[in-house]
């Protein structure tokens, strides 16, 4: 689990931070996540991808599911991290990126 866009979380770390490492205690994930709360801001959607990606320590096996949900309401194209290159660096991996658009439909 990962918070991304809070200013605090600081630009070095592309104001993303990691919340919860792989874990099967699903009991404190849900009680982090909703204890979450946002002042809006920049949502850096790829450098979230990204450093999932690279941070997490996913299984090698080929044949495991691997996925990733992010969920925002803002341009999936903020940051200078591109998304093409953060979503190619998921696949790379073998990682399914799926977004989760929380904004108005017409927006979205």
């Amino acid at each position: 689990l990962y918070e991304y866009g809070r200013p605090q979380n600081g630009p070095v770390s592309g104001y993303v931070r990691q919340l919860h490492p792989f874990t099967r205690n699903l009991d404190s994930v849900s009680a982090t996540l909703f204890s979450l709360n946002t002042n809006g801001g920049d949502e850096y959607c790829p450098e979230a991808i990204a450093q999932s990606v690279k941070s997490l320590k996913w299984d090698g096996e080929q044949n495991t599911y691997k996925v990733l949900f992010i969920a925002g309401n803002e341009s999936f194209r903020q940051g200078s991290l591109g998304w093409s290159e953060a979503c190619r660096m998921a696949r790379d991996k073998g990682v399914i990126v799926n977004t989760i658009y929380c904004g108005d439909r017409a927006d979205g």
